[in-house]
């Protein structure tokens, strides 16, 4: 007999000749045996690490996970004790090939800064800073959310925005700009359910002083339609309803510069993204029997044609996220019951990995559905792409994706 327990390290098997009850008496190598059932085991098990973290609990308030470039994984979360007057933010970082931490940070904060909607940590291209932030579920002009750069290394706190007023009303904070040295935000004064608006104002904050602006541009809304995300030169890009779905432009430069989306039902627009120059777009189309069919594209600098692929989903995307390298990307989706006793509940959450640039689909991952933390992380190097996701009260858990020899192709 032979061992399947899963193993990160290569299996060695022995040949052993066994006599096996049959015609003749004949024998057959139980290895054999054992290396078809390991070949399987590697292509059907999904490598994983769990990592327990603890005074986590992510069924109270949502946490934050991201890649460095290095591919160490940064986690931030409140303490288990948001209903003080005050708690502590913890900062963590993990080996993710070992699951040990490697150091942490606790800050006392008001509890009232603890996010109560959503939160989304960031580490800048070169390495060297976090960005991370929070809202509440109704964003207003007395409560903001709450923007901090952290040092990646000592983990130590550089600049924070947290009082109301000092930060736009209604900001939407979008990321790390090209260089790392700023963040970019819209700070156009409409509220964040509307997204319309005939201009709209990108402002650019010093990572070493939030407080100080070191770029601030009014673009003309084009298409009049919504904003979906700025690139990381600082430059949005609108969608605008259409006949047959969502035409996806930026505010400058060629019109023949766009992305033409079918999307149905007014499903919209899940998650754009940026890799290198290029803008990666998802919508939703529905099938005659009103299965969901997820659709990314991929338009190049220059370009008129885009790349497209599609994948079979039971859920919407609610949002993208890309991996420091901008070579492999996730797309983030769920879904919740329509029936009238159960209205509302979130019955699955998943992680489509695609590769950015080919677009093929790497695997679809299901998430942990019952907390509130939403957000998700992404790797890639040395031929293979890791996805962390939440996957308790108090665990993550961080899959190895193989990427070679997958033969899943785009579509035109």
């Amino acid at each position: 007999m032979c061992n399947l327990r899963k193993s990160t390290v290569p299996a060695v098997v022995t040949l052993l000749p066994v006599a096996l009850p049959g015609k003749r008496g004949r024998t057959v190598a139980s290895g054999v045996l054992c290396i078809l059932l390991l070949a399987a085991q590697t292509t059907l098990g999904k490598k994983h690490l769990d990592i327990v973290v603890p005074r986590l609990d992510a069924r109270v308030a949502p946490a934050g996970i991201a890649f460095a470039p290095a591919g160490e994984l940064f986690i931030i979360h409140p303490d288990k004790q948001p209903h003080n007057a005050t708690t502590g933010l913890w900062l963590r970082v993990f080996d993710v090939s070992t699951g040990r931490e490697i150091r942490s940070n606790k800050l006392t904060i008001p509890a009232r800064k603890v996010a109560r909607g959503r939160c989304m940590l960031r580490v800048s291209a070169n390495g060297r800073w976090l960005l991370y932030t929070n809202w509440p579920y109704t964003l207003s002009k007395d409560d903001p959310g709450f923007i901090t750069i952290f040092d990646a290394d000592t983990l130590n706190v550089i600049s924070s925005l947290d009082e109301p007023g000092a930060i736009p009303a209604y900001a939407r904070i979008f990321g790390f700009n090209s260089n790392s040295e700023s963040v970019i935000l819209d700070a156009s004064a409409m509220q964040a359910s509307e997204r319309i608006g005939a201009s709209v104002r990108i402002v650019q904050l010093n990572v070493r002083n939030l407080e100080e602006i070191v770029s601030d541009v009014t673009y003309a809304n084009p298409q009049d339609g919504m904003l979906e995300g700025a690139t990381p030169d600082g430059m949005p890009w609108f969608s605008r309803s259409t006949s047959v779905g969502y035409t996806l432009a930026p505010a400058e430069g060629d019109a023949g510069v766009r992305i033409e989306m079918t999307a149905e039902k007014g499903y919209g627009i899940g998650g754009v993204l940026f890799p290198d120059n290029a803008v990666v777009a998802i919508s939703h189309d529905l099938t005659p029997k009103n299965d969901i069919l997820i659709n990314i594209y991929r338009l190049e600098p220059g370009q008129s044609r885009h790349l497209r692929n599609r994948t079979r989903s039971d859920c919407l995307v609610y949002d993208a996220i890309l991996s420091p390298d901008k070579s492999a990307g996730a797309a983030l989706c769920q879904a919740s019951s329509t029936f009238e006793l159960t209205f509302g509940r979130i019955t699955a959450r998943k992680a489509i990995v695609f590769d950015a640039s080919s677009l093929r689909v790497l695997q679809t991952v299901g998430m942990w559905k019952r907390g509130h933390s939403l957000d998700a992380a992404v790797w890639h190097g040395n031929g293979r792409v890791r996805l962390a996701t939440f996957d308790g009260p108090n665990r993550i858990k961080v899959r190895t994706i193989e990427t070679q020899g997958n033969r899943t192709g785009p579509r035109n």
